[in-house]
């Protein structure tokens, strides 16, 4: 901005017509005096009221092209824009003071809306001044905060900061102690929110693998116990993920781990021998039906692997060559302990036969395809602990259908036996 300065004697001010100009002169003292300025001139644009950025203008242009005569308030923000034009009003220009010249005299321009308003608003090139705004998104989990991008960030553009505790923090997960926290978010450097939060305490992962070495393989079973109860667990062979059932592996030491929510809990170094002219090791699964018309449960048990298979089906043991299966039923209201191998049989999910009471049905469907409505839809199938007789059984089912209706012990009746062990 071009200025020239001058020297003056005694500085008298004095008001000059209408437009509220001050003529200096001046003793002993140095006036700058400005050829142009920068100014915020209106526009008819209620989003950006005095357009896109500041115009500079000469300083006769104040007064020849009527900038002086821009009268109005200042048009803080688009509500109070809107507000004006519904009205048939204007908001005015934003001139800053200036001193300027004409002839030898000297004359001082007091401004023109330059009030707080009017300075923020021609600080930030003419752009509406919007507070800082934000609201901090976030969840918890047990010890972790997860911080997400903030909504309603005002303004457009502005930056923001995470704080946890007075600590700057970024987005994404963030490890912390279990109790109460302060989690503050700071938009374009001021303070927007505030959260408390109460973090809960992780309860420490824990279980215990399940397997069986055979030659050249290793059977992982489900875990033994895996807690908290609603844990996600995973095993691993020599690091590598590996599933429930036989895994081929060779001959010589191998490291079985298995993580409960991403952590190690357990891990056993076991050797595997060589099966030279062995079979494959048996791997036997069973597989039931339900009977309405006889009220019996069908067994089928299958030996999809190669070696014999030595089963206990109650007070019955067999052996059950590879590659075969054996078919074995039980009444209604009886009990039974399945054993293969010694082992307590285990179905892939998790319900353990032993002592396991199957009560009665209605209608029928195996226990992988479950009939749950319909012309089939099973009414009364389900497990209760062993009471010794299936009269007790039945009373008891009787009882608790009763009291809950629909579900038992916690299980929506359906065609299959639902683990209470």
């Amino acid at each position: 901005m071009g200025k020239r300065i001058i020297s003056a004697l005694v500085v008298v001010a004095a008001m000059v017509g209408a437009v509220g100009l001050l003529q200096t002169n001046s003793a002993n003292a140095t006036v700058v005096v400005a050829d142009k300025v920068e100014i915020c001139h209106r526009d008819n644009n209620v989003k950006k009221p005095y357009g896109p950025k500041k115009i500079e203008v000469s300083t006769s242009a104040i007064f020849t092209q009527g900038h002086n005569g821009h009268n109005g308030p200042v048009a803080t923000s688009e509500a109070v824009a809107q507000a004006l034009k519904d009205d048939h009003d204007d908001w005015g220009d934003i001139i800053p003071p200036f001193n300027y010249k004409i002839g030898n005299s000297t004359f001082s321009y007091p401004g023109k809306n330059w009030t707080t308003a009017g300075q923020a608003i021609w600080n930030k090139g003419c752009q509406y001044v919007v507070d800082p705004e934000g609201t901090a998104a976030y969840s918890l989990k047990c010890e972790e905060i997860s911080l997400s991008e903030p909504t309603g960030v005002k303004p457009e553009g502005a930056s923001y900061q995470y704080y946890i505790d007075g600590n700057p923090v970024g987005l994404g997960s963030q490890s912390v102690t279990a109790g109460g926290h302060v989690i503050t978010l700071k938009v374009n450097g001021t303070l927007v929110d505030t959260k408390e939060v109460a973090v809960e305490k992780c309860e420490r992962p824990q279980g215990k693998s399940h397997y069986k070495t055979y030659c050249e393989a290793i059977k992982l079973k489900s875990p033994w116990y895996v807690k908290p109860n609603n844990a996600q667990y995973q095993y691993y062979i020599d690091g590598s993920p590996a599933s429930l059932g036989m895994n081929e592996v060779s001959k010589g030491w191998h490291v079985v781990v298995l993580k409960v929510n991403g952590k190690v809990v357990d891990f056993d170094w076991v050797y595997v021998k060589e099966c030279k002219e062995e079979p494959k090791p048996a791997d036997v699964s069973v597989t039931l039906v339900c009977d309405p018309v006889t009220n019996k449960f069908t067994f089928t048990i299958r030996n999809d692997g190669e070696a014999s298979a030595e089963v206990m089906f109650n007070d019955e043991t067999f052996t059950l060559d590879g590659g075969k299966e054996a078919v074995r039923t039980l009444d209604g209201g009886g009990s039974l302990t399945l054993k293969v191998d010694g082992d307590v049989y285990v179905t892939e999910g998790g319900e353990k036969y032993e002592n396991k009471v199957f009560v009665s049905c209605q209608g029928q469907g195996s226990t992988g395809t479950p009939v749950t409505d319909g012309q089939g839809a099973v009414t009364g199938v389900v497990s209760l602990p062993n009471t010794g007789s299936a009269a007790g059984q039945i009373a008891s089912l009787i009882a608790l259908i009763a009291s809950v209706g629909t579900a038992v012990g916690g299980y929506v009746l359906r065609n299959r036996a639902a683990s209470t062990l």
